[in-house]
């Protein structure tokens, strides 16, 4: 008898867990989709940048860089909406998930006037880290371009991580393409001068992705009107309270500066590398853009985590919200695997996609072969803390990101390549132990369940 109940139990859970992983597969799909339209992005930029010049192509991937790790803190604020839309959704509260989109419409226009002071920092960034006097013109030409396209890049955040909250997550895949397929024309327009225009390079290619951003934007805004305007009650307006305000910030900020951190390092990190030669950098951009394809189902799978995480959460029902982070986690070490596979067995045709260079060529396929290495640590990072961020222990998360940047990953990569003299190699071994370390911190947080208490 006890083995019969038993037996159905087990049955039982199995079934949850296979609902669970549908669940996330349903959402994770469009998202990766939607990442690699993100991916493309970058990836026309560099494509169409190592047909102009090598110094070109390292310079798009440093300057794109230094102007995603500066974004990311308001991006990071304004990417609270997600969570606070989860736990309303969960709570079967859409009014309240209208306000949260409300809120951050308030909480953008608090945000505007850091876009005033970037050129700036860019400026002082460039002149502390000395990549070299072509390198740093280039890349202030791309960063102080694609500053346009602020205002607009921080409501897109908004309102895609509002529909992420209630689990749509096909309509961000649709407009993310619409916005790469006009970026592709564009580049391909203002950097060669077609149509009767002078070639721009990599002016043209900031310029090119001012223009698809900004028609994304409008395709959003079209969206939310039509789709979510009575569903959400987002036609009426909704004036936020400071504590509302207040509290998006109090989850956001630590998101936002843990990644603008985490980028600003890989920026530095770059720069560094841009020490070494050329081809070094140039080696190097080509293989983290090929990463990013890595990356994709995990942070796909990391996102409908954490979506389904706080929807959990909201509802009440805790022990789906600790079972969606463990599926989520293993779907994504799985998909991760394969690229790691991929990464050792053709890194020179996958590099030679870039470009024809042959020293670029060589330095790319050695980091593909050590890329291989962390996929699945980062698999965990990478989901473990989108779970723990959408359950509101974003603190934590943040906490851990700057410590291990500053204690372990610029230390380490510098004394690896310059102390140890061990070049290229020695400084990405800075890196893996870097997120390594993140994979198993985050996912030992998650385990000890001190987030599960947390109100949102």
């Amino acid at each position: 008898m006890f083995k019969d109940s038993l037996g159905v139990l087990q049955a039982r859970l199995n079934h949850e867990d296979r609902v669970l992983a549908k669940d996330i597969i349903r959402l994770a799909g469009p998202v990766v989709l939607s990442n690699l339209a993100g991916v493309l992005l970058g990836f026309t930029d560099t494509f169409f940048m190592g047909r102009v010049s090598t110094s070109a192509l390292g310079a798009v991937g440093l300057a794109s860089t230094v102007y995603f790790a500066l974004f990311l803190i308001p991006r990071g604020i304004v990417s609270a909406v997600m969570p606070f839309t989860a736990r309303r959704f969960g709570e079967g509260d859409l009014r309240g998930a209208g306000c949260v989109l409300w809120n951050s419409l308030f909480l953008v226009a608090l945000l505007l006037p850091i876009g005033l002071l970037l050129p700036s920092v860019f400026r002082l960034f460039f002149r502390i880290m000395e990549p070299g006097a072509e390198l740093v013109q280039l890349s202030l030409t791309y960063c102080n371009i694609r500053l346009i396209e602020f205002p607009a890049a921080l409501l897109t955040t908004a309102i895609m991580s509002f529909m992420m909250g209630l689990g749509d997550s096909k309509t961000p895949m649709f407009i993310s393409w619409s916005v790469v397929l006009v970026n592709v024309f564009a580049n391909y327009i203002l950097v060669f001068g077609k149509a009767g225009l002078r070639p721009m390079g990599i002016a043209g290619a900031a310029w090119g992705t001012v223009i698809a951003q900004t028609i994304g934007f409008c395709l959003f805004i079209a969206v939310v009107l039509v789709k979510y305007r009575r569903k959400c009650h987002v036609g009426k307006r909704s004036f936020p309270s400071v504590k509302s305000l207040g509290d998006m910030i109090k989850v956001g900020l630590p998101i936002g500066l843990a990644d603008s951190i985490e980028v600003m390092a890989f920026g530095v990190f770059f720069a560094l590398i841009a020490r070494l030669g050329t081809n070094e950098l140039a080696g190097s951009q080509i293989a983290n853009q090929l990463a990013g394809l890595s990356f994709m189902p995990g942070f796909a799978f990391g996102a409908a985590t954490g979506s389904m995480v706080g929807r959990w959460m909201g509802a009440g029902d805790l022990d789906a919200a600790k079972r969606s982070g463990y599926i989520g986690a293993a779907l994504a070490m799985a998909t991760m695997g394969i690229s790691a596979i991929v990464f050792l067995v053709f890194p020179r045709q996958l590099v030679s996609i870039f470009t024809p260079d042959v020293g670029v060529i060589r330095v790319g396929e050695q980091l593909l072969r050590l890329m291989a290495l962390y996929q699945i640590f980062d698999a965990l990072n990478i989901v473990f803390r989108s779970a723990l961020n959408s359950a509101g222990d974003s603190v934590f998360t943040g906490v851990s990101i700057v410590l291990a940047s500053s204690i372990l990953f610029i230390p380490g990569a510098y004394i690896g390549a310059f102390t140890l003299g061990f070049g290229l190699l020695g400084a990405w071994a800075g890196a893996i132990m870097y997120l390594v370390t993140l994979g198993v911190a985050f996912t030992l947080r998650f385990r000890n369940e001190r987030w599960v208490s947390i109100q949102l």
